[in-house]
């Protein structure tokens, strides 16, 4: 026997609370499995090919290894509903979501600076201006460090793309071409911000 079962019956209201508990656990857990997986096989098919560049991402496998500290929570969240706790059950699922959790926290450090190791030993150079720094966003390596064009923040997304685009159509890339783009990027940028303010550009 694992514990008394908990007899204390679950209102509606307490319910709905469990069941949205539940479904936005495992939302996160789909965002983790889809959006950082894809993106893993992506850029690992980025730098088998040589690619220009590969956003190499410090939180991917942290992320997979905190999985079964959600899917606890969500089956502690199930015991609950269910009215088959035990505070036995309840304790053990704790353990699990806690001991993963702090296994990915503490994974994160190495693993970040396993990847610069990595990229490096590649011949891959950081490239800040195409690295967003937004929390968690992927740090952006170039193949060669003339690819990494400076003061191209504000459009760095649309250039990474064009950078995709071409190389899914064939086309080689220089860094020249690559610079003209930017340039090209910059100016519609800057036209499309002046007639946005105004009064600003006055």
């Amino acid at each position: 026997m694992e514990g008394e079962v908990q007899s204390t019956a679950v209102g509606f209201k307490a319910q709905l609370m469990l069941i949205f508990y539940s479904l936005a656990l495992s939302a996160t857990v789909f965002i983790i499995v889809v959006l950082p997986g894809s993106s893993l096989l992506e850029n690992i098919a980025r730098l088998n090919s040589s690619n220009i560049y590969v956003a190499a991402s410090s939180w991917d496998i942290p992320a997979f290894i905190s999985l079964p500290c959600f899917l606890a929570l969500i089956y502690a969240l199930l015991l609950r509903l269910t009215q088959k706790a035990t505070e036995i059950r309840i304790q053990r699922c704790v353990k699990v979501a806690t001991i993963f959790a702090l296994a990915a926290i503490v994974f994160r450090i190495p693993y970040g600076f396993a990847i610069s190791h990595y990229m490096e030993a590649k011949g891959y150079s950081s490239c800040v201006s195409y690295t967003s720094p937004a929390l968690m966003s992927p740090a952006v390596w170039v193949r060669y460090p003339t690819y990494c064009i400076e003061n191209t923040g504000s459009v760095r997304r649309s250039l990474l793309e064009w950078i995709d685009s071409s190389v899914e159509a064939g086309k080689s890339i220089s860094p020249e071409d690559l610079k003209r783009k930017a340039e090209q990027l910059l100016e519609e940028y800057d036209r499309k911000e002046r007639e946005t303010f105004p009064g600003v550009y006055r």
